[in-house]
């Protein structure tokens, strides 16, 4: 078995093309807190597993005795390849044909490297200090200590289009703060595992940090591509995107296409047909396009990941010279929003359940209001429920409501644009206590511990520092609880908002 030890997700993926291995296996928290590892298998061109794969690996399990497995004596042995695979990374990132950088990047700087005390700690800043010709700074970056996607990173970005100095959420988001500190600079912002990537530029005239997410990386990564004579049309984005990220791309002469969340559908689309494929992105981070990795042989071989500090490299390129606003804005934005509700049962939202059918009847009927309503199925994510809303042949507004492949929540998401913001945000709370009093999980031991807090939070008003249970991750409960729209917290600390008011009284109401 080779071993590389702590690295990124897609060095892991590169290394296994580089070298000619037929699978890898990392293990990782993405962009959540250490306590919420998770496994990911890869295959083949460095491609996670797809629901195919899933299958036939899932029958050789059950088909195979588990006792004759392990009576097998143990051969071979381990081989650290540590060194070798962070220098195939570094290498990968320093080719022009990759990083799209000719010599010296001439920007202003600084850059402020943030990898959310992960994986990419002490590379990502490495790579770019060689590629740029500015200051580059690493905050977040005590990856000793496995705190990992604490205090900065991309989880807390999301949604999120301006930081202001009083914005009491980013008080110890370090790149936003080292930014904010020196009234400028780009900040390339990571999550622990190293495949997402939003950017961060300060903006003068607001004294505010301005976000970037996988969206807008796309449409500068598109532009980019096509100035520079790459042909390739295929534009492929999540329903996790904004509507407009679509629009845009049309607008640039692109083919779009719609595929469900999460990066190994970007990547099975870019597989499918490379040759036509331009980039892939969705909201959370994850921006993709075509790279080239010269083999241990010496073979060149098309490699494309879910990888953010290509993205972000790339962006800076694409970015060079513009002003912050256009650097955030690259096109005239849509709505989105989320509302998350934590801990679900998530068995009870499959195809087919009754859930399902009922919550796709209170969608339709509020959604009718705006235009033709539609139900998009997608092979990809066949418990998904998609609702589009038609003008014509165009799409007006998206609603959709799907269990987290990677956290313990289920979420309902609401796409359109912004004059009928107000509208799909009332959609999306009442669908959000519909959710939380059907799948909510009253014997998780988090969602116990939301109770306490909730209840000490409506007897007090504004709790300082909420009592927690033992055993509960403390900052992980009060983040979700505020992210799940239960908690607001300001300077004061924690109370109680209306909806988790509702959300209170309906788990009271059920425990009798």
């Amino acid at each position: 078995a080779v071993v590389i030890d702590v690295a990124s997700t897609p060095s892991i993926a590169l290394y296994m093309v580089w070298r000619g291995s037929p699978a890898a296996v990392v293990i990782s928290a993405s962009h959540n807190f250490r306590t919420q590892n998770g496994i990911k298998v890869f295959r083949g061109k460095g491609s996670k597993m797809f629901p195919e794969d899933d299958v036939a690996l899932t029958k050789i399990i059950m088909d195979t005795d588990y006792a004759q497995v392990k009576a097998l004596p143990v051969v071979g042995g381990q081989v650290d390849a540590a060194a070798e695979a962070r220098q195939v990374f570094s290498d990968f990132h320093l080719r022009p044909v990759n990083s799209w950088v000719k010599g010296k990047l001439q920007i202003p700087g600084p850059v402020i490297v943030d990898p959310a005390n992960g994986a990419l700690t002490g590379v990502a800043a490495d790579v770019i200090r060689q590629v740029v010709g500015c200051e580059v700074v690493e905050v977040n970056n005590d990856a000793a200590s496995g705190n990992v996607n604490t205090n900065g990173g991309v989880g807390d970005l999301e949604d999120v289009e301006v930081i202001t100095r009083d914005d009491i959420g980013f008080k110890s988001h370090r790149s936003v703060q080292e930014i904010l500190a020196r009234r400028g600079g780009f900040g390339a912002v990571f999550d622990a595992d190293g495949d997402r990537f939003y950017g961060l530029v300060y903006d003068a005239s607001k004294d505010a940090v301005l976000v970037l997410s996988g969206d807008e990386a796309a449409i500068h990564l598109a532009n980019h591509l096509q100035a520079t004579g790459n042909a390739a049309t295929r534009f492929v984005y999540t329903v996790e995107s904004d509507l407009e990220a679509g629009r845009k791309a049309v607008a640039l002469n692109l083919a779009p296409t719609l595929t469900g969340v999460g990066d190994k559908w970007l990547l099975r689309q870019a597989l499918g047909n490379p040759a036509e494929f331009l980039v892939a992105c969705e909201a959370s981070g994850h921006s993709i396009t075509k790279g080239v990795v010269v083999k241990r042989d010496g073979a060149e071989q098309e490699f494309f990941a879910g990888n953010g500090l290509k993205a972000a490299v790339n962006c800076l390129v694409a970015t060079a010279g513009l002003p912050a606003a256009q650097v955030a804005t690259p096109f005239e934005k849509g709505h989105k929003k989320g509302f998350t509700v934590y801990y679900t049962q998530k068995p009870m939202l499959r195809k087919g359940a009754a859930l399902l059918d009922a919550l796709e009847k209170v969608a339709r009927k509020e959604l009718a209001a705006l235009g033709q309503v539609k139900r998009l199925d997608f092979a990809d994510e066949p418990d998904m429920l998609y609702m589009a809303v038609y003008e014509g042949d165009a799409q007006r507004a998206g609603v959709f409501i799907r269990n987290s492949g990677t956290e313990e929540k289920t979420g309902i998401n609401v796409r359109g644009r912004v004059s009928d913001a107000a509208f799909l945000n009332a959609l999306g709370q009442v669908l959000s206590f519909e959710l939380y009093k059907a799948m909510k999980n009253p014997e998780h031991p988090m969602a116990k511990a939301e109770v306490t807090v909730m209840q000490e939070a409506l007897a007090g008003g504004t709790v300082a520092d909420p009592a927690v249970p033992s055993g509960v991750h403390k900052e992980r409960l009060l983040k979700e609880m505020t992210k799940g729209n239960l908690l607001a917290r300001s300077k004061a600390g924690y109370s109680i908002t209306e909806h988790g008011k509702q959300c209170l009284q309906s788990r009271l109401k059920a425990a009798l």
